[in-house]
């Protein structure tokens, strides 16, 4: 299994143990929004805030097999980096493959910072505060999906290079 499928399942278990647990630990009446300073000043029912955070997590968790479907439009209908190499017919199952994989890490990136102020809303409905470090899971986050889109670019869909003329390879051109 890859990295990507691994992160993507493993992100996935995450959320459903926070979702489990915040279904048990959860009053009837529970913060579900948070101003800048971190201090609650949304609420809503117990099961508003499950049904909530289960419906972003699962269309969050659906996006790779989305775009696998998408992958079958028409090339003119399909934006990637080098395009003329990336969808031509002989390269279109590949590149739907490197697509699904690289949507997986950024579905996992996705699913880790919901679980995560998922368990920061629980913890702070349950003490009754407000989110001890609002930014930090944000700003994580945004140089994770930094550091995932120069990879997508750089590595992920660059056209892969010839091999070099070499005697020893049979290839002398």
């Amino acid at each position: 299994m890859r990295t990507a499928s691994v992160a993507y399942a493993g992100s996935a278990a995450a959320f459903a143990g926070v979702l489990g647990w915040a279904a048990t630990v959860l009053p009837d009446t529970v913060a579900s929004h948070f101003g800048g300073d971190g201090r609650a000043d949304g609420w809503s029912s117990r099961p508003a805030f499950l049904l909530t955070m289960a419906g972003i997590g699962g269309f969050l968790l659906l996006m790779p097999l989305v775009v696998r479907l998408a992958m079958r439009l028409p090339p003119g209908m399909v934006n990637v980096p080098n395009p003329e190499y990336w969808l031509a017919p002989e390269h279109r199952d590949e590149m739907a493959a490197r697509m699904t994989r690289a949507l997986r890490g950024f579905t996992a990136l996705t699913v880790l910072l919901l679980t995560v102020t998922t368990w920061q809303t629980v913890v702070a409905t349950i003490e009754g505060t407000g989110l001890p470090v609002p930014w930090v899971p944000i700003a994580l986050y945004l140089v994770a999906v930094l550091v995932w889109l120069v990879r997508l670019y750089r590595h992920t869909f660059a056209v892969p290079d010839p091999l070099p003329a070499s005697p020893w390879l049979g290839r002398t051109d």
